[in-house]
């Protein structure tokens, strides 16, 4: 997984998850998702513990100091489906390729991994969100009422198809 993109003459690249890395993910996702939207410490955890997922880091900066711009959250289901649980960019490195990077890298790997197509879910009202799925193929099934509890706000779940190597 050895991808590099440079934004503003700093270096992207993409990793996998370390341990210590809890810290960071958890921070930048209080700062990507309003409460309620966003993960406690401990569900974020948990998703890390699941057998069949993974995360890819993007990191920025040099390689001596690098610092997490980045994450996606995903694992494998069965019958050769995938789910993305959460991708994060941090608000300083969106719209310049961190999450479009991020997905592409997991569609690749899900798809070597047998997956024909990818889940997700996003609130109805994060436009952006759903506007940058549907860049990379990706089509609204049906709402979700009420998924985020918390806040009452529904949520699109939507698909694409992997294409295979």
């Amino acid at each position: 997984m050895p991808k590099t993109i440079e934004i503003d003459k700093v270096q992207v690249r993409l990793r996998e998850y370390r341990p210590g890395d809890l810290e960071a993910l958890w921070r930048l996702d209080q700062a990507c998702f309003e409460e309620g939207i966003s993960y406690s410490k401990s569900e974020l955890q948990q998703y890390l513990q699941l057998k069949t997922a993974f995360i890819i880091i993007a990191e920025a900066g040099s390689a001596s100091k690098p610092s997490i711009c980045g994450f996606i959250i995903a694992h494998r289901r069965r019958g050769g489906y995938g789910h993305v649980l959460t991708i994060d960019v941090d608000p300083a490195h969106r719209q310049h390729g961190v999450g479009s990077m991020l997905l592409q890298a997991t569609h690749a790997r899900l798809a070597r991994e047998g997956c024909h197509t990818m889940f997700l879910e996003t609130a109805v009202d994060n436009l952006a969100a759903i506007a940058f799925y549907k860049r990379h193929g990706y089509s609204v099934l049906r709402t979700l009422l009420g998924y985020y509890q918390a806040t009452g706000i529904d949520a699109f779940l939507m698909s694409a198809s992997l294409k295979h190597p």
